[in-house]
């Protein structure tokens, strides 16, 4: 009866090692799967910072991109007003090119009549 008690003692001393072992394993998975969650953890943080600051400067641009085509349609704007102005300018020395003409006529004419 000694001996089978012995026996029962000394499996569970290694039942005892065995669960000892699995136990210090585990614990090991554990704090390994810790530290990956933690690094994961900084990742995602970094990351939401990184899109932040994507955001941010993508604003950014769009606020410049519409500074931008405010002034395009500005300088549209003024380029149509020198085009209407050009045109007048042309219309006015055409008008006094023909002025001009029927003057220099009208002077020779009278030149002309002068002369006899």
């Amino acid at each position: 009866m000694e001996q089978k008690l012995d026996l029962i003692l000394s499996e569970l001393k290694g039942l005892n090692q065995l669960v000892e072992g699995l136990e210090s394993v585990m614990n090991n998975r554990f704090e390994s799967v810790g530290t990956k969650l933690d690094n994961i953890s900084n990742q995602v943080a970094t990351t939401a910072e990184q899109v932040t600051e994507l955001q941010e400067r993508q604003q950014l641009a769009d606020a410049k991109m519409e500074n931008l085509t405010l002034d395009v349609h500005k300088v549209h704007s003024e380029i149509v007003s020198v085009k209407d102005a050009i045109a007048d300018i042309k219309d006015d020395i055409e008008f006094t090119y023909q002025k001009t003409s029927k003057n220099e006529l009208e002077i020779f004419k009278l030149r002309k009549e002068q002369a006899k």
